[in-house]
């Protein structure tokens, strides 16, 4: 797992969500950084903050 965030992750996530055969209701990246980001669809967040969001119920 990275500490940065590359954007050329994003493409098949991207893919992913453009196809018809699949409904996507959101979007996440996690990596070891810091920050959290929004581009677009797609929330990328550093994995401390996507435990507490999926403990927290607010995550599936």
């Amino acid at each position: 797992m990275a500490e940065k965030w590359d954007r050329r992750w994003e493409r098949p996530m991207r893919s992913l969500s453009d196809s018809d055969r699949i409904r996507v209701d959101r979007m996440f990246g996690i990596y070891r950084g810091k920050r959290a980001y929004n581009f677009g669809s797609i929330d990328v967040l550093p994995v401390q903050d996507f435990l507490r969001l999926l403990y927290q119920g607010e995550v599936f």
